[in-house]
Formats: structure tokens, sequence, C-alpha cells
């Protein structure tokens, strides 16, 4: 049942142009709050599907609860985070039922495995511990324990680059404003022998997820939009992340269109000169 929208009523001295930057302009924006309906799985969703020549889909497990992230080890064992179970469980073609391997960890979300490690985050922590030979996982241990505080996106993604680099995706605390930190709305690079990291992209609203081409070893990932400008404006982006690049939050969205209804406003450079020479669009 879909429910029924709620409506906002926002109203902000924001510039209407760029011509308009030194005078005020009042603007309303009205948006919706909208939940689709709930479509309970079948086989029939399955067989809709669409995929290139050659592949197939089929159910590997099903009725996981809120099952969120996954990783899978070399012997095919599925390592799969669930943030409102605050565990973590192993699922595979020979056991019939899911193991919770790991669980009491509020705020879990991402997971990577490298060379017989698997890596977990939650809020502030990466954590990791080493993968046995039957599937179930070593003594924890905490690699860092001071990553940014959630607020609207509290949820960290993590992804080993080709070069062995650990990237964690921190999202924005808000819609759109000026943060505390410039580790929020950005995707950092954790070294896991010093434990050093740095922000390697910024501008990112909330990369949740992310990857490297297999071949050429490019960083792509997808940005969700904010919300404050419409129910279809704007459309989420997939981004050639490069490091030390800008990608526009929470000033532009888009190819590098300047977002006028929020007030966030550059230091030194006019919003619309900032949208169109200091960031990255989508490629």
């Amino acid at each position: 049942m879909v429910s029924k929208a709620v409506l906002l009523l926002s109203i902000a001295l924001v510039p209407a142009s760029a011509s308009a930057q030194q005078e005020g302009v009042l603007h309303k924006v009205d948006t919706n709050v909208f939940r689709p309906a709930h479509h309970p799985f079948s086989e029939d969703i399955v067989r809709r599907l669409k995929v290139p020549e050659g592949f197939e889909v089929s159910v590997f497990a099903r009725d996981l609860g809120n099952a969120r992230m996954m990783a899978v080890a070399e012997d095919g064992t599925v390592y799969v985070t669930r943030p409102n179970e605050k565990d973590v469980i192993a699922l595979s073609e020979v056991a019939s039922e899911p193991r919770v391997l790991v669980a009491n960890l509020d705020g879990i979300h991402g997971i990577a495995i490298r060379e017989g490690r698997i890596f977990l985050a939650t809020i502030h922590d990466v954590i990791a511990a080493d993968l046995k030979e039957d599937g179930t996982i070593g003594e924890l241990a905490t690699i860092i324990d001071d990553l940014p505080d959630g607020g609207q996106h509290g949820r960290r993604t993590l992804g080993f680059a080709p070069d062995g680099g650990l990237h964690i995706n921190v999202g924005s605390s808000c819609d759109a404003c000026f943060e505390s930190t410039e580790e929020k709305a950005a995707n950092l690079r954790l070294d896991i022998k010093d434990k050093t990291r740095t922000v390697f992209a910024h501008g990112l609203r909330n990369m949740l997820g992310f990857d490297w081409h297999p071949e050429t070893d490019v960083m792509w990932g997808v940005d969700h939009g904010v919300d404050h400008l419409d129910d279809d404006l704007p459309g989420e982006e997939l981004n050639k992340i490069e490091q030390g690049a800008h990608y526009g939050w929470p000033f532009c969205y888009g190819d590098r269109q300047p977002d006028w209804v929020s007030f966030t406003m550059p230091e030194s450079t006019p919003k619309d000169e900032f949208c169109r020479t200091k960031t990255v669009g989508p490629h």
C-alpha cells in the first residue's frame, strides 16, 4: 500500500540565478515524501529481470531480513551485513541456513575481503578478522575507531583498490550544509599498514556504491543527489572517481549545475563559476 504523500514547505532566502547572487530572492519549494508500494518477492520478478546474453539470474538465498552489503570469499562463501539485525551472516551453496558470525554491531554496513581477512565498517569503526577454513572468522581487531559521526548518512561502505588501499565512503550528515570536517561527504583512503588516512575525493553526498574496472583499474562510484529540488531532480550520478577531485556537493548537482535553492555558497568563487570550473561532472 502506498502511503499518503506528506507535503513539506520550505522557504529560503537564496539567489534565483547567477545574476541575483548579491540580493536575496524569496523562493518556495514544495516537496513530497514518497514511499513506493511494497512488492513481495516472487519468481515472476526474477523472470522479468533482463541480463546480457550468456548470463542468468537465479535465487541464491531468500528471507534474509535487512540484507545490505556483501562480499564473496575465494571459496565461494558469501558474507552479508544486516544493519537492522546488527550482524554479519555467511551463506554457501552447501549450508541450508545462514550462519550468524558476528552479532551486536551497531551501525554495521560496509564489508570487504582481501588476502584472507574480512573487514567490516560501522559508523565510527573499521574492524577486521581472519577468515577460517570452515567459513567462520577469527577474533575481531579494531583498525580505526574515529570515523566522523553519521547524521543523515551513517552507513559506511568499504572497498579495496587494486593497489591495496582501503576506501571508505563517508556520506554527508545532511541534505545540503557546511560540514564540520572534510572527511564527511567524501571518499577516504586508508593505509592498512600504518593506519593513516586521507581524503581521496570530495563533494560526494553519499557514494554508497563504488568499484574499480578489472582491466583499467579506474574507480567508478554512484552518488545520491540532494532531496530538496524535486521528486525527479536531480538524477543519481555515476562518476569516474579521481584523486583530489570535487564532485559538487553541496554547491552543485548533476553535470555541474548550480544548486540555487541551497543556501550554501563557496567561500571565494561565485557558485556558478565554482560548479563550472572547480568540479568534476558525471561520466
